[in-house]
C-alpha cells in the first residue's frame, strides 16, 4: 500500500497488436496474378477447338475409278469396292455446344464453374501466399465471346497502405473470363 505523500506507481500498457503486415505477409498482386492466370487457364482451356480422332466414311483413293461422262469429260470418282472406313483427324469444337446451351438458358454449367473457379483461386492464394491476416474476396465473371464489348469495374473502400487487388483476364475461342482478387488486411 502506498503511503500518503508518496507518488503512485503507474503501469503503462502498450498495444500489442500489429498495425501493418510484414514484408513476407503482404498481398502482392504479381504473385496473385500468376495463381489466378494458371487456374483460369486450367479450368477453361478444355473449351477450345481441338484435334480429335474420329471415324468417318472416306473413299479409299486406290479403289476409285474415274467415270467418263456423256461428252468424254471426266466426272466425279466413284468407289469400286464401296465405301471404306478410315480414321481421320477432324477439328471438333468442344466448347461451342456448352456455350450455346448456356446462352439458351438450358445449362447451369458456367454458373457453377465461376463459383468453383473463385473458390479455387481463393484457396490457392490463401495456401500459397503468406496472407493469413488478409480477407480474400474473389469475383469471377464468365461471358460468351461474340463480338461484344464488356467493361468490368469495381470500387472499394480500403486502406491504401495495406489493401490491394489483382485483376486477370482470359479469352479463348468461345468465352472470356475476368477474375478480380481483393486482399483486405484485417487485424
Amino acid at each position: 500500500m502506498a503511503e500518503m505523500g508518496q507518488p503512485k506507481e503507474e503501469i503503462v500498457v502498450l498495444p500489442t497488436y500489429i498495425m501493418s503486415p510484414d514484408e513476407t505477409e503482404k498481398f502482392y498482386p504479381s504473385e496473385v496474378k500468376k495463381i489466378a492466370t494458371s487456374i483460369l487457364a486450367a479450368e477453361l482451356d478444355f473449351m477450345t477447338t481441338k484435334l480429335e480422332e474420329v471415324e468417318k466414311d472416306v473413299v479409299d483413293e486406290d479403289a476409285t475409278e474415274n467415270k467418263v461422262g456423256k461428252y468424254g469429260t471426266k466426272e466425279a470418282k466413284e468407289p469400286k469396292g464401296g465405301w471404306k472406313m478410315k480414321k481421320v483427324k477432324v477439328m471438333v469444337p468442344v466448347g461451342k455446344g456448352l456455350v450455346d446451351d448456356w446462352m439458351d438458358g438450358e445449362s447451369e454449367f458456367f454458373d457453377n464453374l465461376s463459383s468453383s473457379i473463385s473458390d479455387k483461386i481463393r484457396s490457392e492464394v490463401k495456401g500459397s501466399l503468406n496472407v493469413m491476416r488478409y480477407k480474400i474476396v474473389v469475383q469471377v465473371t464468365i461471358g460468351q465471346l461474340k463480338d461484344q464489348a464488356v467493361r468490368i469495374t469495381s470500387r472499394c473502400l480500403w486502406d491504401t497502405q495495406t489493401d490491394n487487388y489483382a485483376s486477370v483476364d482470359y479469352k479463348n475461342e468461345f468465352v472470356w473470363a475476368s477474375a478480380i482478387v481483393f486482399g483486405l488486411y484485417a487485424e
